[in-house]
């Protein structure tokens, strides 16, 4: 963690494969209407619970894949949230893909995840209160006319090259929080998802689910280089779950997260 980030635009080491990986993504894919409209959420106010664990089960790891960052780290979640565009906690309301693109020449779709907002710390449009569409770093493979999709694999490790995938690695209903920035392209033109929404791309401590058992796991970085963010968080509540894998470590970074904003 080295490379220094930016205020407010949280400029990622990876923007430019990135922008690869999104750029131009105007109109829907063939999935654009598999989620549901957004719902009024309202907003909660400090101590509420608003994600209390679910038992889902969640697989940040298969969503990162062999993606490495070199970025400016924060020590507490507090301290990003002072410097993202957004940072919010909300639920998966389901997963979609972009626009068709040549990325690499082979024909992909950029994965974009939808989170029903349910508390926002700090928005770059009112429009994400209640719902963001996040850039997974995640591509989905475009078939020729007519072809079959290969079946999903119900066993064995989860290799999310599909919606499919990534639904299982990130289910409908998992609490998650996001800290980033409203994604532009190198001409500063701002990057929309599916509905004309603005894309946000993660910051990559900022990318953050809830277990099954309530502990916090990092989709963009291994979940050591969120464990200060745990360790201040529960050193605020006054509570034993100080390690990403504690019980209760996501709900204490709820609690810091509807705090800061």
């Amino acid at each position: 963690m080295t490379a220094v980030v930016r205020d407010r635009s949280v400029a990622l080491v990876a923007g430019v494969a990135l922008l690869l990986a999104v750029g131009g993504c105007t109109a829907g894919g063939a999935d654009a209407d598999a989620v549901p409209p957004a719902q009024p959420t309202g907003s909660a106010g400090a101590g509420e619970d608003l994600c209390a664990p679910s038992g889902i089960e969640v697989d940040a790891a298969a969503i990162r894949g062999a993606t490495s960052f070199d970025y400016q780290g924060y020590e507490t979640l507090t301290e990003t949230v002072e410097r993202v565009d957004v940072a919010v906690v909300g639920r998966v309301a389901g997963w979609r893909s972009g626009t068709l693109q040549n990325t690499g020449g082979r024909p992909d779709r950029p994965a974009l995840l939808v989170i029903d907002v349910l508390h926002a710390a700090t928005v770059a449009g009112d429009d994400q209160r209640t719902r963001i569409q996040v850039v997974s770093g995640r591509t989905i493979p475009a078939l020729p006319p007519g072809a079959t999709p290969a079946p999903t694999p119900t066993s064995g490790p989860l290799v999310a090259g599909s919606l499919e995938n990534l639904t299982r690695a990130a289910p409908v209903g998992t609490c998650v929080i996001v800290a980033g920035a409203v994604r532009r392209n190198l001409d500063d033109d701002l990057l929309t998802a599916p509905d004309g929404s603005p894309m946000i791309g993660p910051y990559p401590q900022g990318f953050l689910l809830q277990t099954a058992g309530g502990g916090v796991t990092s989709v963009k970085v291994p979940d050591d280089e969120i464990a200060s963010w745990t360790a201040n968080a529960a050193a605020s509540a006054g509570n034993e779950a100080a390690t990403p894998a504690a019980p209760g470590s996501f709900q204490n970074l709820v609690d810091e997260l509807v705090a800061a904003g």
